[in-house]
Order: C-alpha cells, then structure tokens, then sequence
C-alpha cells in the first residue's frame, strides 16, 4: 500500500530456477525490471457551496478539469448551466487513472424579494452594451462584495473583491472580446444575484 502521494521506484529481480531442466538463462543483463509507480491520490471535485438565485438558469456550474464527468441531469460536460428551479446537481469525475469522485450542489430557486433582502440595490448599465458597462452594488450592511464575469463556457473573464463596505461602483471593459452572451455573479456573503450581459 502506497501511503503517501508521489513517485515510487520499483526494481523486480527475476531469478531463474536452472535445476527445472528447462532452458538456461542465457542474458543475465534482463533479469531486473524497473518500474516507476505513481501515485496521484484521489481526486477532489467541488461544486461550492449551495447556493439561492432568482436566475439558476443564469448559473454556470463547473466541476473542473477531469478525464469523464457524469452529471445526474444527463450531461457529460465538464460545465452545465443551471435549470430554472430548484434542484440538487450531482456530478461524478474520473480522472487520467480512472479514479472516481463526487460532489453535489443545491441552487435554491428565490423570488426578487428574497434574493435582495441583503441588497439595497444592483444595477448593470447599460445593458445590452458595445463592451463597456458598469455595476454598481449597494448592500444593506457592511459586507464583502465580488463579482465574477463568467462565459458561456464558465470561463472567469475578470473578477474582484472589496472587503467590508456599503458600495461596489466598477466600470467594466469588455471591449478585447468577444460579442455575445456573458453572465455577471454578484455575491455579498449571503446572496447571490446574476445578471446575463449582452455584448454587441
């Protein structure tokens, strides 16, 4: 049993029993085999934490980079976009040595009122925009406030936190990429809120 996660040497010495009357060994320069055992440990899949959404079918789930995925909802994508209701997302990941793991998310389908009870108020403008837009978040108490702009591959384009504070006001450039759809996910420690970008 190889405990620890590393590479491991392996010399297997072949010894010939000449007294069997079979053949002699002719080449004793073949008699050691050298191997190199690896051991990558388990792996480690995670989802988040649960999480509540006015949008779930806005959220973009990853489970990271894996050889195989297996998704409850049917997917074998290494990310899924949530439905529009409440469900519990179950993923299982092989990795290049085919072993396994698993791990589960809840997004918990909210109305507007619920989802802001944290929030005095979020705002993305304008929107749809050619690239450049601002967000501009108010919470109702001191609090950390992040954003993360996501594709629709749940490829982070930009992302940034501030600590303790009323406000967020970030002017944001998308100018260098691509047009299309991007999802924008706000969260203050407690709720999070998503909003679809339309870049033109």
């Amino acid at each position: 049993k190889l405990a620890n996660i590393g590479e491991y040497e392996m010399l297997v010495y072949l010894h010939y029993d000449e007294s069997s009357g079979d053949y002699p060994d002719c080449n004793l320069e073949n008699d050691t085999l050298h191997l190199t055992i690896i051991n990558a440990g388990l792996p480690e899949v995670d989802l988040g934490p649960d999480m509540e959404s006015g949008s779930p079918d806005t959220i973009i789930i990853d489970a990271g980079g894996f050889e195989t995925y297996t998704w409850n909802t049917g997917a074998t994508t290494s990310a899924i976009t949530g439905m529009d209701s409440t469900f519990t997302y179950v993923v299982t990941v092989t990795d290049i040595y085919s072993c396994i793991a698993e791990d589960e998310i809840t997004i918990t389908l909210v109305s507007i009122e619920e989802l802001a009870a944290s929030y005095e108020s979020i705002n993305v403008y304008p929107n749809p925009n050619n690239g450049e837009f601002t967000l501009h978040v108010e919470n109702k108490t001191f609090a950390d406030i992040s954003y993360e702009l996501v594709d629709m591959n749940g490829r982070v384009i930009s992302s940034k936190q501030s600590k303790a504070t009323h406000e967020l006001h970030e002017n944001i450039s998308m100018t260098k990429r691509a047009k299309g759809v991007y999802f924008l996910k706000v969260f203050n420690g407690k709720d999070y809120a998503v909003q679809k970008i339309i870049v033109q």
